[in-house]
């Protein structure tokens, strides 16, 4: 079978298409860094296609991705397609946080969570990416609550809503823990 990832990325989408590429990195582990790479591909949907596979092998094996997570930070930061970005934002969400925090993404982040020009997805996973690295910083948690108590939600989709109101009850049970402790 052909293991040329930039011309299998390129191929009909089907049910069987990420499947196809999921089972040949397993069989071909010294390929998932090739597969890694094409996220950076020129083409939109080879680099879009690359970022949804390796989505899927960060469920499995997010131990893959570790050393990885900066330089995606950084590339959400300028990537301008919204499908590749949640994809990345995704893989982000599922990696442990490192400390110390990257503040240049915290802060992309906070601007993201409420966006216009951001999909309701993206803006879901900024507000939890969010949360998660003020747990580990957590005297930037006021800010985050802040900035979540401030939005006005009637303005937001259903999805962004949610998470809003999900990462401001885990705000509070955490701020009561740290209340009782004291």
């Amino acid at each position: 079978m052909n293991r040329d990832y930039t011309v299998l990325l390129t191929e009909r989408l089907s049910p069987h298409f990420i499947r196809k590429i999921l089972s040949l990195i397993k069989q071909h582990p010294e390929d998932m860094d090739t597969v890694y790479r094409l996220i950076y591909y020129p083409d939109a949907t080879v680099s879009w296609r690359a970022a949804w596979a390796c989505e899927k092998l960060c469920m499995e094996f997010p131990a893959w991705f570790i050393d990885k997570r900066n330089e995606l930070m950084n590339f959400s930061l300028y990537h301008s397609h919204k499908g590749t970005k949640r994809l990345i934002l995704s893989i982000l969400n599922k990696l442990p946080i490192a400390v110390p925090i990257s503040i240049p993404f915290l802060n992309s982040c906070f601007k993201g969570m409420f966006s216009p020009e951001e999909p309701a997805a993206i803006q879901s996973l900024y507000i939890k990416l969010s949360y998660n690295l003020c747990i580990a910083e957590p005297e930037l948690l006021p800010e985050l609550q802040m900035l979540l108590e401030s939005a006005n939600s009637e303005y937001y989709s259903t999805a962004v809503k949610t998470a809003r109101k999900n990462i401001l009850l885990r705000i509070n049970k955490n701020s009561k823990k740290c209340f009782q402790k004291n």
